[in-house]
């Protein structure tokens, strides 16, 4: 069962697993965006995912987003949990993020 666990947390923790993760947790980023509507641009995100899964830091490495933009989306980020990784340890994500107005 732990052999199960532990394959099942390396899937997860790829770079496509972790898109996939990211993905469905995207909601509070967008209700950030929902308080600028119209804006564009593109933040790179850096954050880390502990060993219990939760995002233990987050940070914004690049921006070309407003200042209170950047702020809501890191206190998003911290929301976020993903699978444990394997072994115990930390992972360190960077991530973009493309904001575009719907048309």
């Amino acid at each position: 069962m732990r052999a199960l666990v532990l394959l099942t947390a390396l899937l997860c923790l790829d770079r496509e697993g972790l898109r996939r993760q990211i993905r469905r947790q995207l909601g509070p980023v967008r209700a950030c965006y929902a308080q600028e509507p119209g804006i564009e641009g593109r933040l790179t995100l850096q954050f880390v995912i502990g060993p219990e899964g939760t995002v233990t830091s987050a940070e914004v490495k690049r921006s070309a987003m407003p200042s209170p933009l950047d702020a809501c989306v890191v206190s998003a980020v911290k929301t976020w949990r993903f699978l444990k990784p394997p072994g115990g340890g930390s992972i360190t994500v960077t991530y973009p993020l493309v904001f575009k107005p719907f048309r």
